[in-house]
């Protein structure tokens, strides 16, 4: 049980916004297909256009802004998992119940 609560906790780590270019951007599902419809659409016209980021600011990007971010939210997902993969290791070698209950995110 531990385990699925840790991965959840990941999970909803992984859809947080992201910091990119000193703003922070909505990264879920729905704003991920957005942004990448975006740098589909960018790539083409070679414009930018005005974004919407998590703190209701308007910024202006470019496709490789856009790829900026999904690149900054891979390499956030990639730490988050390696931290999982500790905290998994960690109840792996819990030798007690209160020592598995005591490993947390945090």
């Amino acid at each position: 049980m531990q385990l699925n609560h840790l991965k959840a906790v990941r999970d909803n780590k992984e859809m947080e916004p992201v910091a990119c270019g000193g703003h922070r951007f909505d990264f879920d599902q729905k704003s991920y297909e957005r942004i990448t419809a975006a740098i589909y659409a960018l790539d083409l016209t070679g414009e930018t256009i005005g974004w919407t980021t998590a703190d209701h600011d308007t910024v202006t990007v470019t496709a490789n802004d856009l790829r900026g971010i999904i690149a900054s939210a891979a390499a956030r997902s990639n730490l988050l998992h390696i931290r999982y993969r500790e905290l998994k290791e960690s109840i792996a070698a819990a030798t007690d119940k209160a020592t598995v209950l005591s490993t947390t995110w945090e």
